[in-house]
């Protein structure tokens, strides 16, 4: 049974913000694929979100063509995969949700 996603709305914003970005500093296209490969995630996390622990008992989903991180928990109770936060790979790790 695949499982929900809940986007928080700290996430959102934050991908709100990505998209801004390459709107703004590249275009519309580049913020378009951003959005794709986003989707793309949420489509492998509802199948297998299995993914491995990695901080403050956060899972990390790492994007291929952009540098940003998915970080995530799994509410087995209800069949979730709650989004916390999109994270950009050349921010301090200290910074992390």
């Amino acid at each position: 049974m695949p499982y929900n996603i809940l986007v928080t709305p700290k996430a959102s914003q934050q991908m709100d913000e990505a998209l801004e970005y390459y709107i703004n500093w590249a275009n519309k296209k580049v913020a378009d694929n951003l959005l794709e490969e986003i989707f793309n995630a949420f489509k492998i996390l509802k199948i297998s979100p299995a993914f491995p622990v990695k901080t403050k008992n956060y899972r990390v989903f790492t994007l291929k063509q952009y540098p940003y991180i998915l970080f995530f928990q799994i509410l087995e109770e209800t069949q979730t995969v709650k989004i916390l936060a999109l994270f950009h790979t050349s921010q301090n790790p200290e910074k992390y949700p």
